[in-house]
């Protein structure tokens, strides 16, 4: 996995990108609390093969 450190300043043009990369934090974080949660209360690791299943 190949990470990447980028400044993204205030600018018109990149309100877009900026708009889009919240969002994907969010959604980030959002999966991030539902496995945490699972996890909680199954005591069992969620793992992606049974999202296929469904």
């Amino acid at each position: 996995m190949k990470t990447y450190c980028f400044k993204l300043y205030k600018a018109k043009r990149n309100r877009k990108l900026h708009k889009v990369i919240n969002i994907a934090g969010i959604i980030y974080n959002h999966c991030i609390a539902l496995h945490k949660r699972y996890y909680r209360l199954f005591k069992n690791l969620l793992i992606s093969i049974s999202f296929k299943n469904i």
